[in-house]
């Protein structure tokens, strides 16, 4: 995956999910940076997302892990906010640069009140932790008008694209940008 991020636009990241069995590896740091070295691929090209559940394991060794790699420039991202139980517990307590508000929230938030405050409350408190936010889950062009209005940062989910093989990225990102430079 390093490898193949290195044909894509230098302002393009590679992210990937660190699972909770990943993060009780006592050598994980040194997997991803010598997967980074090997690769010459820039660590600040690398984002991982991490959830809840693979930080409260062993807290303290989250914590250094997740220090070792964001001193290197690796961007942190705390995937499926807003379904763990002490979600921010764990934004006080590890450095993020970004919040992932899970789909759940997006796909029901316009038909449901209580669903719309909790993303307003989660976009604001991003803004206000300078912590940038993405939505997942984005699949009509109403969800993402309406997502961009609130002060979202970043939008994810099949209304920008589904995933593909590897070999077709750097055509979809050609036509994209095509089509963006149209518009």
């Amino acid at each position: 995956a390093c490898n193949d991020a290195l044909a894509w636009d230098d302002h393009i990241t590679l992210s990937f999910n660190v699972s909770p069995v990943q993060m009780e590896d006592r050598l994980l740091t040194a997997r991803i940076f010598k997967a980074l070295t090997v690769n010459d691929l820039p660590a600040h090209r690398l984002e991982i997302e991490i959830t809840e559940n693979a930080l409260i394991q062993d807290p303290a060794s989250a914590a250094a892990v997740l220090d070792e790699l964001h001193d290197a420039g690796v961007q942190i991202a705390l995937d499926d906010f807003g379904t763990g139980y002490s979600s921010l517990s764990q934004l006080a307590s590890y450095r993020f640069d970004k919040i992932k508000i899970d789909k759940s929230f997006i796909a029901t938030y316009r038909d449901d009140e209580r669903q719309e405050k909790i993303v307003r409350a989660m976009l604001a408190l991003g803004v206000s932790l300078n912590i940038k936010t993405t939505a997942e889950g984005i699949e009509e062009p109403r969800q993402l008008n309406h997502l961009l209005e609130l002060g979202c940062d970043i939008g994810q989910g099949y209304f920008f694209g589904r995933p593909m093989p590897a070999a077709d990225i750097s055509a979809f990102l050609s036509q994209r940008n095509a089509t963006l430079a149209a518009e």
